[in-house]
């Protein structure tokens, strides 16, 4: 699955109240995930780094399939 191509402009986040909104809304995200993992008692330090670790792998592997079938 290709990466989604980063936006240039800004128009969402403006159209919506700004940064400023936006990191609140962030942060409202954050906070329930924090809740949750420590509700569950879920080691989120380590649960990220294994996820990233194994996203690594699987990224550079499709990185890989798709520099083969380019060349």
């Amino acid at each position: 699955m290709p990466w989604p191509a980063k936006s240039s402009g800004k128009t969402g986040v403006e159209d919506r109240g700004g940064r400023a909104a936006l990191g609140h809304e962030l942060v409202d995200c954050l906070w329930s995930v924090v809740i949750l993992a420590h509700r569950y008692e879920v080691d989120l330090a380590a649960a990220f780094r294994r996820t990233m670790r194994e996203l690594h792998v699987s990224v550079s592997a499709q990185l890989d399939r798709q520099r083969l079938t380019e060349a």
